[in-house]
């Protein structure tokens, strides 16, 4: 076969590949780069015109290398949108470990109920003339929000009664619950999806699964759906956790009595979030200053209009990712576009710290209705898991005032564009003598302007480090800590779901002075204990 004066070998694995005749400039230094990283796989030919001196590249690629290049491209076009310099040395691989986060996340599509649970299925004579009861509860799961394409996360609880003597490994339904959590998805049709697998496998007598979960954003939770149940019982659930009961066969008769003791058993209201309670999650992801600052209304009319041109923008090009996408062909057109419109606006929100120098955010708090200066060893609960506390450091710098902020935090990592969040804990030490005259609002504010960007926590912390010192004068020290769940480690890759990242930032007098040093990581390790 020619192509262009060039030979290609007629190989099978050749034979199997598309040859893409015209590649457009956006595209093709991706393809270029992937022929390089692709020797055996790829090979590329060189076009010669007599009549030009021009040469085109065309690349033999695989469906799924053209496939992975096309997202790769429109999520390039994303991050511009957003402001982003796509030629910065963090940024310039995220739309290509973002398009491989996606793909992981969404893998299930590619295998089924039946290949997880394989040929693990046993005769036992124990439960052949019995009701028991099997229970493979709290089983992580991390899944992608079919309406909004956000994360939503928490545990399965699937309960069965074998029927004909037939149980099956105990693994495996933690492998069928990744099968159908891995694809966009709603927690109820999760429930669902996972009920209809166990029972069609299986053939117990009767099946219970419950999906209890939690939402990034309280904005959100509406979009997860209220609890639901087919069951007419009342179902317990953990504060700002969504739960979901899908009962099959016994679990429905005698008005729901072996329900209602596997529902006990379970005991849904302690749903096992690493990183505290799950209400906490979703106020990680909640600012005053999103709604002052980037709601529609907050915006001059220009600005409102420049606001849209942008969300419109980034719907459409996320839109065309998944509309086109094999894995997402399976969901109405109409679903995608709303979930599309909802990711945008997610999007904006999170990286609308850039458009605000940090002296404007400090005016626009310091604008607001005054806040009561609490007196030195009072603690002020601010409701959101804030503790606001002004008192005096004991150690080497006795009776030297301070200012504490301990507050929830969430942003997105530059890397994957997947969330993390934690807790940050912040101490100012006055110089002797002096006061510290910061406000719990002004310190919220520095945590805002950059929390709400493209972020890597090891940055996070010395920005915030760094706007405190420039900020707020008459400082002898600047301690910040964070502690972080980052998705990337929890939803894909490691999957390591109960893995955390501390960072820790000191300067001025925390840094030579151990005993400050250590009072304030012992007040850090109180306050997480007090807000978990």
């Amino acid at each position: 076969m020619e192509i262009g004066g060039g030979e290609v070998d007629g190989n099978d694995g050749c034979r199997e590949r598309c040859c893409l005749k015209e590649v457009n400039e956006a595209v093709r230094p991706i393809f270029e780069r992937m022929v390089q990283s692709h020797d055996d796989d790829v090979e590329i030919l060189e076009e010669s015109d007599t009549s030009s001196a021009d040469e085109h590249v065309i690349a033999c690629l695989t469906a799924e290398e053209a496939e992975r290049a096309r997202c790769e491209d429109i999520f390039r076009q994303v991050l511009k949108t957003l402001g982003e310099d796509v030629g910065r040395q963090g940024i310039l691989q995220t739309p290509a470990r973002y398009v491989k986060a996606v793909a992981e996340m969404l893998k299930g599509y590619e295998s089924t109920a039946e290949a997880a649970l394989g040929d693990a299925v046993f005769p036992e004579e124990c439960v052949y003339r019995s009701n028991q009861t099997v229970c493979v509860g709290s089983i992580d799961f991390f899944s992608t929000d079919a309406r909004t394409l956000m994360p939503f996360f928490g545990e399965v609880h699937v309960s069965y009664q074998p029927g004909g003597g037939r149980v099956a490994g105990l693994s495996k339904f933690a492998r069928i619950t990744e099968v159908f959590a891995k694809r966009l998805q709603t927690p109820r049709g999760l429930a669902q999806e996972i009920a209809n697998a166990v029972e069609r496998l299986l053939d117990p007598k009767g099946v219970l699964v419950v999906v209890s979960c939690v939402h990034l954003k309280e904005t959100s939770v509406s979009g997860l759906g209220p609890s639901s149940s087919n069951l007419s019982l009342p179902i317990p659930g953990a504060p700002g956790a969504s739960t979901h009961v899908e009962a099959r066969g016994t679990y429905l008769h005698r008005e729901g009595r072996d329900a209602r003791e596997m529902l006990a058993l379970i005991d849904l209201r302690n749903l096992g979030i690493d990183g505290g309670h799950p209400g906490g999650v979703a106020r990680c992801f909640t600012a005053v200053l999103d709604g002052l600052l980037c709601a529609e209304g907050a915006l001059s009319e220009e600005g409102a209009r420049l606001q849209r041109q942008r969300e419109d923008t980034v719907k459409n090009l996320i839109y065309r990712m998944h509309a086109q996408s094999p894995k997402s062909g399976k969901f109405p057109s109409e679903l995608l576009w709303n979930a599309a419109s909802s990711y945008a606006r997610w999007l904006l929100v999170m990286t609308s710290g850039a458009c605000f120098s940090m002296d404007y955010v400090l005016r626009v708090v310091r604008a607001l209705p005054g806040e009561a200066k609490a007196d030195p060893g009072t603690a002020v609960e601010e409701g959101g898991g804030v503790v606001f506390r002004r008192r005096l450091l004991a150690g080497s710098v006795k009776d030297r005032q301070t200012c504490e902020l301990f507050t929830p935090v969430g942003t997105v990592c530059e890397h994957h564009i997947l969330p993390f969040f934690g807790k940050v804990y912040l101490c100012l030490l006055a110089k002797e003598g002096g006061e510290v005259e910061a406000t719990s609002a002004e310190l919220q504010a520095i945590v805002w302007k950059y929390s709400r960007q493209l972020q890597l926590q090891e940055r996070l912390v010395a920005q915030i480090a760094d706007a405190v010192e420039e900020n707020f004068a008459r400082l002898e020290g600047v301690f910040v800590c964070m502690s972080a769940y980052h998705h990337c480690m929890r939803a894909r890759g490691a999957e390591k779901t109960s893995a955390k990242t501390l960072s820790v930032v000191k300067r001025g007098a925390f840094e030579d002075d151990h005993g400050a040093s250590m009072e304030c990581v012992d007040r850090y390790r109180e306050m997480a204990r007090e807000k978990a």
